[in-house]
C-alpha cells in the first residue's frame, strides 16, 4: 500500500513549485529585458503573415503603434519593389528553413522607407518564427552612394581618348598585372579587356621589357614618383608603333599609365621628312640654278 504524503512533503512540493514558478517569471522578465531594450527590432509571428510580438524598436525606428502594425500582415508595410522576394522568404519559412536572411524596405508611418536586415528562424511545427531586423539604411545609401561613384568613375574612364592601364605590382615589384583597362585602351592595342584583367604585361606583352617601359613602372613602384615616358617606338608581335606615356602611383599601390597613340602623327612626319630629303635631293641634282 502506497504511503500517504505527508503534510511537510506537501508543503515542500508547494515551495518547490513555487520556486520554479519564480525562477520561470524572472527568465521570462529577462527575455522581456533583452527583448524590449535591444537596439535591433524583434518580433515573433505566424507562418500566415502576421507579427503577433513586436519590441519597442520596431516602434521607434517604424514610427506605428504596436496595434497599428500587428493588426495588418507584414507584407502591407514592405515596399513594392520587395513584395515578390518577402514572399519568397516566408514561403521557405513554411517549409521549415530554420536560418533565413533577406534585406527589404519597409514603410514607415511617415511614409519614407527604411531598409531593413532580417534573419529569420522558423518554427515550423508551432507554425511560429522569430525575426530579428536591423535598420542597414545609412550601409545602403551609402552603397548606392559608391555604386553610383564607381558608375561615373566607369563612365569617365571608358569615355577617355588616351589608353588608361592599370597595375597591381606582384612579387616585390618583379612583375606587374593588369587591374583595369579603358576602350581607348583596348581600341589603340586591339585586344579585349577581359582577355588580360589580371593578367601579366610581360605574358601579354613579351618585348615591355625591351622598350625599357618595365623599368619606369618599377621605379615609379618603389619610389612613387611619376614619370613621363617619352615617345617610343613599339614593336613586337602584339604592338607596333608609338606611344607617349605617363606613369603615376595610386595612394592603393597600383600603377596607372596613361598614354596616347601617336602612331599617325609620326608616320605623318616621317612621310613629311622624306618627302621634303627627296625634294632637296632633286634640287640638288639639277645641274641649273634654282630659285624658290
Amino acid at each position: 500500500m502506497d504511503r500517504k504524503t505527508t503534510y511537510e512533503e506537501l508543503e515542500q512540493k508547494a515551495k518547490e513549485l513555487k520556486n520554479k514558478s519564480h525562477e520561470r517569471d524572472r527568465q521570462e522578465e529577462e527575455v522581456d529585458k533583452i527583448f524590449n531594450f535591444s537596439l535591433d527590432m524583434i518580433g515573433s509571428g505566424n507562418l500566415d503573415g502576421y507579427f503577433t510580438k513586436i519590441n519597442s524598436s520596431f516602434r521607434s525606428i517604424l514610427g506605428y503603434t504596436e496595434k497599428e502594425f500587428l493588426e495588418k500582415p507584414f507584407i502591407f508595410f514592405v515596399h513594392d519593389e520587395d513584395i515578390e522576394k518577402t514572399k519568397e522568404a516566408l514561403a521557405e519559412a513554411v517549409k521549415g528553413k530554420q536560418n533565413i536572411y533577406i534585406e527589404n524596405r519597409y514603410k514607415c508611418k511617415d511614409s519614407s522607407y527604411k531598409w531593413i536586415g532580417w534573419k529569420v528562424f522558423s518554427i515550423e511545427q508551432e507554425n511560429k518564427f522569430i525575426a530579428v531586423g536591423r535598420d542597414i539604411t545609412e550601409r545602403k545609401r551609402t552603397e548606392e552612394t559608391l555604386q553610383a561613384s564607381e558608375e561615373r568613375y566607369r563612365a569617365l574612364f571608358d569615355q577617355m581618348r588616351g589608353g588608361v592601364a592599370i597595375y597591381r605590382a606582384e612579387n616585390d615589384g618583379e612583375d606587374f598585372v593588369f587591374v583595369d583597362f579603358n576602350k581607348s585602351a583596348e581600341r589603340i592595342e586591339n585586344i579585349r579587356r577581359e582577355d588580360i584583367i589580371g593578367k601579366s604585361v610581360q605574358i601579354m606583352f613579351p618585348s615591355v621589357k625591351d622598350f625599357g617601359l618595365f623599368d619606369v613602372f618599377k621605379r615609379v613602384w618603389k619610389t612613387g614618383k611619376s614619370e613621363n615616358f617619352p615617345i617610343t617606338r613599339y614593336k613586337d608581335e602584339r604592338i607596333s608603333g608609338w606611344r607617349d606615356n605617363f606613369v603615376y602611383k595610386l595612394p592603393s599601390g597600383e600603377i596607372v599609365v596613361v598614354y596616347s597613340d601617336e602612331t599617325e602623327r609620326k608616320l605623318a612626319e616621317e612621310a613629311l621628312h622624306d618627302s621634303q630629303h627627296m625634294l632637296h635631293t632633286v634640287l640638288d641634282s639639277i645641274p641649273t640654278a634654282v630659285f624658290w
